[in-house]
């Protein structure tokens, strides 16, 4: 989890943590206090079995999931974990939660790699949002 924070523009939507197991959990309640069912992705490295890649979604009883964050270790990049990780989640809630007909993605417009990975996937483009950060230390 600590290495979302490579991803261009996340600091304006998830502010710096430190990631430990407690924290985890914790992030995980927080996105199921509504009643969502999680569903976690990962992919291990062989030879040591330590998580290199990761993606996380919730579903509710609705026909649209939702897939918050995707992060791949900086030593396993550029090797299509993020497609593997994303695309075999994808398939994972369709089996587990069969009313579930799309998956809802939020991606930094900066994040090209991660746009360029939804696009292999076949994500398409439905909204734009706009986050804005102003100081208040004039005030």
């Amino acid at each position: 989890m600590a290495h979302l924070m490579d991803a261009p523009g996340v600091a304006l939507a998830m502010g710096a943590r430190a990631w430990g197991p407690d924290q985890v959990r914790e992030w995980e309640r927080s996105i199921t206090e509504d009643g969502s069912r999680l569903v976690v992705g990962a992919a291990l490295e062989s030879t040591s079995g330590r998580v290199v890649a990761a993606t996380v979604s919730t579903v509710t009883g609705g026909p649209v999931a939702d897939q918050h964050d995707t992060a791949v270790m900086p030593a396993h990049r550029r090797k299509g974990l993020a497609s593997r990780v994303k695309a075999t989640q994808a398939l994972r809630v369709h089996d587990l939660f069969p009313h579930v007909r799309a998956l809802a993605v939020t991606i930094d417009m900066e994040n090209t790699a991660m746009s360029a990975v939804n696009r292999s996937l076949r994500y398409r483009r439905v909204g734009e949002r706009l986050l804005v950060e102003e100081s208040l230390s004039h005030l």
